[in-house]
């Protein structure tokens, strides 16, 4: 990771980015939380694509997603925070998921 923030997003924000949660083949998911927001300490999943594509197709693949996750409103789905389409980084803040598949099936 070349940087330790996101762009601004499209509802004004700006994302510290902490530590890498995973990584896919298309995309990394960082652990990260609203900058400059003392009283809010929320912590969000914000994936940004590592694809080798024209910024354009990044940012469509941003937006798709995006727009997906808004019309969504059930608990077996993640819920959207925002997203930011600059063209270096184009990104989508999503809730933490509190624990993956394979957990609930172990318990």
């Amino acid at each position: 990771m070349s940087f330790s923030s996101t762009p601004l997003s499209t509802q004004g924000r700006i994302y510290t980015l902490e530590t890498e949660l995973g990584h896919g083949k298309y995309s990394v998911v960082y652990l990260g939380q609203q900058k400059s927001t003392t009283l809010n300490s929320q912590k969000y999943a914000i994936k940004i694509p590592h694809i080798e594509a024209p910024r354009k197709l990044r940012q469509n693949l941003i937006t798709f997603e995006a727009e997906f996750f808004q019309q969504l409103n059930h608990p077996n789905f993640i819920k959207y925070i925002d997203h930011g389409l600059d063209i270096r980084t184009p990104y989508l803040v999503m809730d933490i998921v509190p624990e993956t598949i394979d957990d609930k099936i172990k318990n």
